[in-house]
């Protein structure tokens, strides 16, 4: 017997974020009663994983990790082909490709079952078991397990065009972490004009096209116009992509940002530019996958000039200063890519023909 549980909050976020994803076996997760929520195998709903009676082993495994690890709140569990080569080669991916990977997931090591029950990593894999993905929400989950994949799927992708990949160092990934961005000073804004209002809804909506065309993911892609001088909007730091709203976007006036928003890490970076280019009407920051294997190896894209990775991190201000609309594409290594338009849709159209270009190399 189960029971339907579609309305809860943390059933509805569970069906979200299981949603379409390829390989999945079993996704749990804790509501605040302690109840434990499951996704149905065969209608995807949520139901009350523990009903009367015998246990569903994939639900009692779900259980073990639980009851081992108290900081665990929601669990995915997938088959080993989400990791390319591994089934046959037994080798973990290393994930030290992109730092915000590196940083999410943890390093991959060959372990029992029940050793990792008694440690803090998030992720697990092994033949026997397939890969199970855990942490504090459902949204949580989705985007470890969405940087764990692109990871892998650049990796494999150089690896097939045999191409050499180089990493990240650990002293790389450690320093990445400490980097603060030190937040925006937030002023009391007046109501949006019509001018605003309206580019508002089309960064909105473009946002959301530029996950259709996967030049953003739900978890990373950062979009930005410039509305005068000296003020811009920007999409807000971590948000869905896929559904961000007009309201959602932040207006960023100087070093100042609206009040009761967070505007995207990377906000002091788009001010740099956009006072050191007045040419300048839109800036995109992406991970598209073709360009992330010519960025994480030694083969160049044509046209497409290469900083060293924390270049534009480290020091915004003189890098402004080394970018313009006559090289309007940015590789940082194992990082991003950062583009320049003369409006959104510039931006975005240069953006996607650079990807196709990278797509016909690897």
């Amino acid at each position: 017997m189960t029971m339907e549980l579609n309305n809860s909050k943390t059933a509805q976020e569970l069906m979200k974020y299981t949603a379409g994803l390829d390989g999945l076996i079993g996704a749990t997760a804790f509501e605040d009663d302690g109840t434990v929520i499951a996704i149905g195998k065969d209608t995807g709903d949520a139901v009350c994983a523990v009903a009367e009676g015998a246990l569903d082993p994939e639900i009692a495994l779900h259980l073990d990790i639980y009851e081992s690890r108290r900081d665990v709140f929601t669990v995915f569990h997938f088959e080993c082909s989400q990791l390319g080569g591994y089934e046959k080669s037994g080798k973990l991916p290393n994930l030290n490709l992109l730092p915000e990977t590196a940083i999410q997931c943890g390093k991959l090591v060959h372990d029992t079952f029940s050793s990792f029950l008694l440690s803090d990593r998030s992720i697990y894999v092994s033949k026997e078991y397939g890969i199970f993905v855990t942490g504090k929400s459902p949204r949580d989950v989705h985007i470890r397990y969405q940087n764990l994949l692109r990871c892998v799927r650049v990796g494999s992708r150089a690896e097939r065009a045999g191409l050499a990949v180089h990493f990240l160092s650990e002293k790389h990934i450690t320093v990445h972490n400490l980097k603060v961005t030190p937040p925006l000073v937030k002023f009391q804004r007046r109501p949006q004009d019509s001018v605003e209002s309206e580019m508002r809804k089309y960064l909105a909506e473009r946002v959301r096209r530029c996950c259709e065309k996967d030049l953003f993911s739900i978890v990373q892609g950062t979009l930005s116009v410039r509305l005068s001088e000296d003020s811009f909007l920007i999409t807000p730091r971590d948000f869905d992509r896929a559904s961000v709203k007009p309201h959602e976007l932040v207006l960023v006036t100087g070093e100042q940002c609206e009040s009761g928003k967070e505007p995207s890490r990377s906000a002091l970076l788009h001010h740099a530019i956009y006072k050191e280019q007045p040419n300048v009407r839109s800036i995109m920051i992406a991970l598209p996958e073709a360009m992330m294997v010519s960025a994480c190896t030694a083969s160049a894209v044509e046209g497409i000039e290469r900083f060293p990775f924390g270049a534009s991190v480290m020091q915004p201000m003189l890098f402004s200063k080394e970018i313009s609309l006559e090289k309007p594409i940015i590789m940082i290594e194992n990082d991003c890519a950062i583009v320049l338009g003369t409006s959104i849709d510039d931006a975005i159209e240069k953006l996607d023909r650079a990807e196709k270009a990278a797509a016909e190399q690897f």
